[in-house]
């Protein structure tokens, strides 16, 4: 296998927000030592408000992609949180220097365009699998964005979307059939 892909999973089955996934996310950035971030490319699928993405540039990342579907929500809250949340991220000697932020709106079979092969680190998503129909283009832009043969992604996810049937075991599934990644469920 190229790609070590960490599948985070949530405690939580309860409904909640991705908003609280992210943070489950960023938190886990926050406080990991096993995630090394300085001067790493980070990506963002699935962004919303973009918290595991500016937990990432206060870890030391070098670059942050924030991608969503939507380009209304990177206008409307991603830009004007990451803006509100990092703009003294470099002199306030919280990082050695500030990343450079991008931002990328659209459907995921088209990310390919705008996101160099392999030129991914770390790719974080939060509440983007609820979906099965959308496996194939989630596994197509992480084997396409992960850096072989140790870029990780952490995907921080229910075990079941009740109403639309996806889950951690059928996203695990889908991307063991792909033959690209390890699979590690936490």
């Amino acid at each position: 296998s190229e790609h070590n892909v960490l599948h985070a999973v949530a405690a939580r089955r309860d409904p909640a927000v991705a908003r609280a996934q992210g943070e489950k996310l960023a938190i886990e950035l926050g406080t990991s030592e096993t995630i090394k971030l300085e001067g790493a490319s980070v990506i963002e699928l699935g962004c919303g408000h973009g918290l595991p993405g500016i937990a990432a540039a206060f870890s030391g990342a070098g670059a942050v992609t924030f991608a969503d579907y939507n380009p209304e929500v990177l206008h409307t809250l991603t830009v004007p949180n990451v803006q509100a949340n990092t703009p003294d991220i470099a002199t306030a000697g919280l990082v050695s220097k500030k990343p450079v932020f991008r931002y990328l709106g659209g459907d995921w079979s088209h990310l390919h365009r705008f996101i160099p092969l392999h030129s991914a680190d770390l790719v974080l998503a939060a509440e983007t699998i609820y979906s099965t129909a959308a496996y194939p283009k989630h596994v197509a832009i992480l084997r396409h964005c992960l850096k072989p043969p140790h870029g990780t992604a952490l995907i921080a996810a229910k075990s079941y979307y009740f109403g639309v049937g996806g889950g951690t075991r059928l996203f695990a599934a889908a991307v063991e059939e792909d033959g690209t990644f390890v699979v590690d469920t936490v």
